[in-house]
């Protein structure tokens, strides 16, 4: 039997992307509530008041605030459309810090580390509910579904692997040849030197584009569920998760991706627009491109204010999500 080739791929390439929550108030408050609910959040007092609840009168808190979120506001409504129709598995990962989810490109799995009580209550206090980002990885997820990369991430699952610093590990083997030659060639009766070839050229094609892929899908994933409204706030909050990625596109390709991802979301529902994202984001020239003609297709002159005026509306909507979450527990007791 042929020995099976063996790589392994520097690090630097995410095999996924993910969800981190922040714990920061929002910066900004309906100003008849500012200074009260402020001062309640900056104090603890409302998690405070939450620990001094019975498990059970904390699990009604809990389930009154999601409700709250996915049947009184409009993106609370696009988090139960996610939820509802798109079928992805999900796994725990203990490894994952409480509260943070990842969705991995190959194998379609979202994993997630079951946050406790008080870690839930505390985001819904903040503006950013837990279950965004639950949300937010299954955006990922109809991304991925609709790239032209999905099929190929697909057949790679069974023997690519990542190690901790997301280096890739390929384990090519005679039978991964057949199947590759089946698939991808057409071509069954192709050698194992010539599959493994044509395979590591469509690898080195997949990998080319993989950072600017991930930061167009990251883009219109955080703005469907954060009203970011200029390139730098967004820009910081992925330093955590994907910095090795941003240094690669660098700040100007990363303004000009945003700045599409707003238009978009002025033109298409987030639901959509992931879709054209998964369709159209293999790179940040063909996204721009894409977006472009997409409106002038539709006709949207103003798609650019139209995006705008969506992340004010969401805003106004965190705002309130924070407003009801304070008003809510601190009424408990």
């Amino acid at each position: 039997m042929r020995e099976s080739l063996k790589l392994f791929l520097g690090a630097g390439l995410l095999a996924g992307s993910s969800w981190i929550y922040f714990s920061n108030p929002p910066a900004v408050m309906p100003e008849i509530n500012r200074e009260i609910a402020l001062r309640i959040i900056n104090s603890g007092e409302a998690i405070k008041r939450f620990d001094g609840l019975s498990k059970t009168s904390q699990d009604e808190a809990i389930s009154y605030l999601e409700g709250y979120v996915l049947s009184k506001t409009d993106i609370g409504r696009v988090v139960k459309e996610l939820l509802d129709n798109v079928n992805v598995s999900e796994v725990i990962d203990d490894k994952l810090e409480p509260g943070n989810y990842y969705f991995h490109d190959l194998t379609n799995i979202i994993s997630y580390s079951s946050p406790p009580s008080h870690l839930k209550v505390h985001q819904y206090l903040q503006g950013e509910p837990l279950i965004f980002g639950i949300a937010h990885e299954r955006m990922h997820a109809i991304q991925d579904l609709n790239s032209k990369w999905n099929e190929f991430e697909t057949f790679c699952s069974s023997f690519v692997s990542y190690t901790e610093d997301k280096s890739a590990l390929i384990n090519f083997t005679e039978k991964n040849a057949q199947e590759f030659a089946r698939i991808f060639l057409n071509n069954s009766d192709a050698s194992y030197d010539e599959a493994r070839q044509k395979f590591l050229d469509l690898w080195n094609d997949y990998e080319a584009t993989k950072n600017e892929r991930i930061i167009i899908r990251e883009i219109q994933a955080h703005l469907t569920f954060q009203p970011y409204t200029n390139p730098a706030g967004l820009y910081e909050r992925m330093q955590k998760n994907h910095h090795d990625v941003l240094v690669a596109v660098g700040k100007d390709i990363f303004s000009q991706a945003f700045a599409s991802s707003i238009e978009l979301m002025g033109i298409l529902d987030p639901v959509k627009a992931a879709e054209f994202v998964g369709a159209n984001g293999e790179s940040v020239d063909v996204y721009l491109q894409s977006v472009k003609d997409l409106k002038e297709q539709m006709n949207f002159v103003d798609a650019y204010q139209r995006g705008i005026e969506r992340q004010n509306r969401l805003l106004n909507e965190i705002h309130q999500i924070t407003i009801e979450a304070v008003r809510y527990i601190s009424q408990r007791i």
